[in-house]
C-alpha cells in the first residue's frame, strides 16, 4: 500500500513520506537487535509534521505515524511525549470514524498507566472487558493482546501473584519473528522469575537458554544481554552469583545510560542484576553511580 502512492498527491512527496514511514515501522522492531538507531525520535516527528502538512485531507497516514509513535516513545522517551501522541491518535480516530476498524487503544493507555507506576490504572485499562469500554474502538490485535498480557503479568508477579502471572504467560504463544520487544522480552524473564519463586529453578534454568539460543540465531544481541542480565539477577537470589558476565553487563548498562533513546526494557533487565551485583562484589560507589543515573 505505501509504494502504491496517494491519490491527488504529488509523487515525490507520497515517496519521501512512504520512505520515511518505512524507516519508522524498522525502527519500531529494532530494538533487540543493535538498538533504536540515533535521532529516531526525531525522524518520527518529522514524518508527523510531513502527514500534517501533505496528507490534511486524509489523517490515514498521520494516524500510522502516531500509532507507531505512541510505542517508540513509550520505550525510549518520558510519558508525557506518548500520552501526548496517544491523546492525538484518539482524537483523529474519532473525528474520521476510524475507531470501530482500528486497534484498541486500552493496551497503550495501560502501558502508559504502568511506566507511570499506577498499576491499578493500568489493570483496568488491561483487563478491561468488552462491556466496559470508554470508547468505539475494537479488541486489541494480536500484537497489543500480547503487550497487555504480558503487562498484567508483570504486575501480577510483582504483587506476588506468581502462580496466575505464569499461567497467563504459558498460554501466551510469541512468536519471536512476529511480535513486538517488549513481548518477547517481558515474557522470557518473567517465565524464568516465576519459575524460580515457584521452586523450579531448573525449568527457570530451561526457559533462560531455550530463548538465549533463539536470541542468538536471530542474532538479538540486546535481547542476548538481558538474558544474561536475568541469569545473573536469579543466581544473586540463589547466592550462587555467576559474575562472569558483570563486567559486559555494566559496560552495557553504562553505555544505555547515556543514550538519548535509551530503552526502559534494556536499563530495567541490566540494572536490576548489575547494581546488587557491583553491591556484592563491593563496588558500593559504582552501584550509588548507576543507580542514581538510572532513577
Amino acid at each position: 500500500q505505501l509504494t502504491g502512492g496517494a491519490a491527488n498527491e504529488p509523487t515525490s512527496v507520497w515517496r519521501e513520506f512512504a520512505a520515511e514511514y518505512a524507516n519508522a515501522c524498522m525502527e519500531l522492531l529494532a530494538d533487540l537487535n543493535d538498538g533504536v538507531s540515533p535521532g529516531a525520535l526525531e525522524r518520527c516527528a518529522a514524518v508527523e509534521r510531513l502527514s500534517l502538512l501533505h496528507f490534511a485531507r486524509n489523517e490515514a497516514y498521520l494516524g500510522l505515524i502516531l500509532a507507531i509513535e505512541v510505542l517508540l516513545f513509550c520505550r525510549h522517551t518520558d510519558a508525557a511525549e506518548a500520552r501526548r501522541a496517544l491523546d492525538d491518535y484518539i482524537a483523529l480516530c474519532e473525528r474520521n470514524h476510524f475507531a470501530p476498524h482500528l486497534p484498541s487503544v486500552n493496551p497503550q493507555r495501560g502501558m502508559l498507566a504502568f511506566l507511570a507506576g499506577d498499576f491499578d490504572a493500568a489493570l483496568s485499562f488491561l483487563a478491561r472487558p468488552q462491556s466496559k469500554r470508554v470508547d468505539r474502538f475494537a479488541e486489541p490485535e494480536l500484537l497489543l493482546a500480547q503487550l497487555s498480557k504480558c503487562l498484567v503479568a508483570n504486575m501480577g508477579y510483582e504483587r506476588n501473584e506468581t502462580e496466575q502471572a505464569f499461567a497467563l504467560l504459558d498460554n501466551t504463544v510469541i512468536d519471536p519473528d512476529r511480535t513486538l520487544p517488549e513481548n518477547w522480552s517481558l515474557s522470557c524473564c518473567l517465565k524464568a522469575r516465576c519459575l524460580e519463586v515457584l521452586k523450579r529453578p531448573a525449568e527457570a534454568d530451561h526457559v533462560l537458554e531455550q530463548e538465549q539460543r533463539q536470541a542468538h540465531r536471530r542474532d538479538a544481541r540486546r535481547l542476548s544481554l538481558i538474558i544474561d542480565a536475568q541469569r545473573l539477577e536469579i543466581s544473586l537470589r540463589r547466592s550462587e552469583p555467576e559474575l562472569g558476565q558483570l563486567e559486559m553487563l555494566e559496560q552495557s548498562l553504562q553505555g544505555e545510560l547515556v543514550r538519548v533513546e535509551a530503552s526502559w526494557l534494556f536499563l530495567s533487565a541490566l540494572g536490576r542484576a548489575v547494581i546488587p551485583a557491583l553491591i556484592l562484589t563491593g563496588g558500593h560507589s559504582r552501584a550509588r553511580e548507576l543507580a542514581g543515573l538510572l532513577v
